[in-house]
């Protein structure tokens, strides 16, 4: 069945923010102190530039330039009796010109001011708890990790007037969660678990996630690995094919394997299902599987990862929803290529839904500053059509990006990427060309 176009956000517009494979340390200025409290300020800022040739669906748009600096106040105040007080306050200032991105989800010149978090929060030993907006994540953000979809669009139409047009479609500096709450417990060892309700912005039709995610912890604080456990549900959407959602996910993050020394494994089962407010009922499951091995006694250090990652598309013959909502899924802690796949069909075209994506990547490591990585991305439909447009192949893209990083000082992290795709049999039936695509981008950040 073929959807109304307003399905949700993330099957309607383009996927959004690629992530450093590594970001630059904290330091923050602690500008007042005394007693148990403690004030301090901090600074983020990164600047990107892009350039694109021939990429869909806007071929003619030859390059944009984005910039943000989102400064933060945050205080801590640890209580006579037990526990601290926390708390954090931050907003963007963001400019774009150029171009505007491929997607048509940016245009030109704009600038805008807004609010980033702003949230208080008591934790003790055993519980944390901390409400206002506030950035969450879960697993890998496989489906969790942004509620801000940043760009000039207008946001949903149903009244709210969300105001903010951010101007940054790939370095998306807003990512916190509006009206949240989050209750996360520990039995001080290997378990935990966070009980949470969320809400996305209005370019994520203001959907609302509430539920229970449960983690096991291998080795010190996960440091051989998580597996995990989460249920939620979409009470409140703008979007009728997403209120009334249920989900259930597994997953297993950076499992070392013992009997291997430099084995991990990843890997992730997603099921969505419901009776949806569209009139419909949700039926849809997305999963994926990488393995990563590091070559700790080889010149560079090499690292090399493989995953196949399938995520439902709509059969536009039944009346249920088969296809999968990727949600608030952000770029990833793998760096570069993990849920944005592909700095063309990843950034531009393909939104984890309706796909089956192999990855392969290899990264080594000349010096303790320069990190060079290549991948490549074999992409095609799951169903054969593109967003309800029937196709006859499935095939979309092979993709390869070639990725040099640059950790100079604590503070600062450099990037730039090549990106070269060549068009499948449904690319070009989509958009009526062959050509191949290429991006080439520049990322810079300061963090203190």
């Amino acid at each position: 069945m073929q959807r109304a176009s307003g399905r949700c956000l993330m099957s309607s517009a383009i996927a959004l923010v690629t992530a450093a494979a590594a970001l630059p340390a904290s330091a923050e200025y602690t500008f007042f102190e005394r007693g148990g409290f403690k004030a301090n300020a901090g600074l983020s800022s990164i600047l990107g530039a892009v350039g694109t040739s021939d990429i869909a669906p806007l071929t003619d748009r030859d390059g944009y330039f984005e910039a943000f600096a989102k400064p933060n106040l945050n205080f801590t105040w640890d209580m006579p009796t037990e526990g601290t007080i926390y708390g954090k306050i931050s907003g963007v200032g963001v400019y774009q010109l150029g171009d505007g991105d491929p997607t048509g989800l940016t245009n030109g010149d704009v600038g805008d001011l807004g609010l980033e978090e702003a949230y208080l929060g008591w934790r003790g030993q055993y519980l944390d708890v901390r409400a206002g907006r506030t950035e969450f994540a879960i697993g890998d953000q496989f489906l969790i990790g942004d509620c801000h979809f940043d760009s000039n669009a207008p946001p949903s139409s149903d009244g709210r007037g969300d105001a903010h047009y951010d101007g940054s479609f790939w370095i998306a500096p807003y990512k916190a969660c509006d009206t949240s709450v989050i209750v996360t417990a520990n039995n001080g060892g290997a378990w935990k678990a966070d009980a949470f309700t969320i809400k996305g912005d209005g370019h994520q039709a203001y959907t609302r996630l509430a539920g229970l995610n449960v983690e096991y912890l291998l080795g010190d604080a996960g440091a051989d690995g998580k597996f995990g456990f989460m249920m939620a549900g979409v009470p409140e959407s703008s979007n009728g094919f997403r209120q009334g959602m249920n989900l259930l996910d597994f997953r297993a993050n950076g499992i070392a394997i013992p009997m291997v020394p430099g084995l991990k494994v990843h890997g992730e089962v997603a099921a969505e299902f419901g009776d949806l407010d569209a009139g419909v009922d949700s039926d849809a499951m997305a999963y994926y599987g990488e393995v990563e091995y590091n070559f700790a006694n080889v010149t560079w250090t090499p690292t090399v990862h493989y995953r196949y990652g399938h995520w439902d598309g709509d059969d536009l013959n039944t009346a249920d929803n088969e296809g999968f909502d990727s949600l608030f899924y952000y770029a990833g802690p793998r760096g570069w290529g993990t849920w944005y796949q592909g700095e063309i069909a990843g950034e531009y075209q393909l939104t984890n839904s309706n796909q089956n994506t192999h990855m392969v990547k290899l990264a080594v490591h000349p010096t303790d500053t320069i990190a060079i990585s290549g991948l490549y991305f074999n992409h095609s439909l799951d169903e054969s059509h593109y967003f309800g447009a029937p196709v006859t192949d499935d095939k979309w893209m092979d993709e390869f990006n070639l990725v040099g990083e640059w950790f100079p000082t604590a503070n600062w992290y450099v990037a730039g990427v090549f990106g070269y795709g060549i068009a499948g049999d449904a690319y070009e039936q989509t958009y009526g060309t062959d050509d191949d695509s290429m991006v080439y981008e520049l990322w810079v950040q300061f963090t203190y």
